[in-house]
Order: C-alpha cells, then sequence, then structure tokens
C-alpha cells in the first residue's frame, strides 16, 4: 500500500511539472532602441512562441518566475556568474497557489507578449537599471562602461512547481555615457 502511493505521489509531481513549463517554446527579448542614454526610459518585450504546437505557460500574477539582469558583454559566462547571486524562491509545493498564477495559451501566430517599462539613471558611479513590474533593480559599475561597451540583456523563465530554467536569446544594447 506504501509503495501504491508512494508511487501516485511522484506520478502526480512529474505530470504538474511537465504541465507547465517553458520547453519547446523559443524566447526573445526586444527593446524599443538599441541605444539609450542615462536617464532614459526603456520598453523590455518578452515574446514566447511555441516551437511545434500550440502549447500552454504560466507566469506568476506579479512575473516572479521571469528573471532578467544586465551585464557588460564580456564573455559567456557573464550572465550565469550573475545569476549565482541572486536567490529565487517558489512557492510550496504543497500550498495553493493557483490564484497567483495566469496561464496563457500561445500559439505562433497569437505568441505571449509583455511588455516591461524601466528607467536607466546614475547613483554613485553605478548605472542603474529599474524595471517597477518585475521588483528589478540592477547596477553596472560605470567605470566599466565605454563608449564601445555593449549591454547585454539575459533572462531566463523559471516554470511555477520546479526550479527547471529555460533562457531566452540575450539582447544587446548600448548605453552612451556624457
Amino acid at each position: 500500500m506504501k509503495i501504491f502511493f508512494a508511487y501516485l505521489l511522484v506520478a502526480i509531481f512529474i505530470s504538474s511539472c511537465s504541465k507547465n513549463d517553458f520547453s519547446d517554446t523559443k524566447r526573445v527579448l526586444e527593446t524599443d532602441k538599441k541605444y539609450y542614454l542615462i536617464n532614459d526610459d526603456f520598453e523590455i518585450t518578452v515574446l514566447i512562441y511555441p516551437k511545434k504546437e500550440d502549447k500552454t505557460i504560466r507566469f506568476f500574477k506579479d512575473y516572479s518566475n521571469l528573471n532578467i539582469c544586465f551585464s557588460i558583454k564580456q564573455g559567456e559566462n557573464v550572465f550565469h556568474q550573475e545569476l549565482k547571486k541572486r536567490f529565487i524562491e517558489g512557492p510550496s509545493l504543497f500550498g495553493n497557489s493557483n490564484d497567483n498564477i495566469n496561464e496563457y495559451s500561445i500559439t505562433n501566430t497569437h505568441p505571449f507578449e509583455k511588455k516591461f517599462k524601466g528607467q536607466i539613471s546614475e547613483l554613485n558611479g553605478k548605472i542603474i537599471f529599474v524595471i517597477p513590474k518585475l521588483n528589478l533593480i540592477d547596477s553596472l559599475d560605470k567605470t566599466l562602461i565605454n563608449k564601445n561597451s555593449i549591454i547585454r540583456i539575459n533572462a531566463y523563465c523559471e516554470t511555477i512547481y520546479s526550479a527547471y530554467q529555460e533562457y531566452f536569446i540575450p539582447k544587446d544594447i548600448k548605453i552612451k555615457i556624457k
């Protein structure tokens, strides 16, 4: 009897995790401009398309399973090092969090599309990126940025009930420093 319940719990866990991930999707970031100045507003558009067939994806209502960070494009491992600094806490597996989740049906002609507005500013020798809707504040050391520096916007989505991550195609921008 115990073995039956163990198999049942494992089956429920596996089926619930497989329903809400971002696998088999193409994830793209777009910006409203390629070049920004300090004190500019910016807009990042998140687009998610299914690769093969129609798909359902899930986001928390506060988009806390969407993670964005800014880095100076220096190498391929910068983003992964930056992510190690951040801790993301998910919901309880046994709690009822359905009230905090939105489901979206996506197709190739109707992808998931969400725009996030933000601001770029300078404070104490740092370039600050703020996206209020995501409760995101990120910064880069201004001394590391020159007129040829490329700022890379990286992002990933986490599934609702696990820590499985699907990464976006990075987006590069430039910031003109006066």
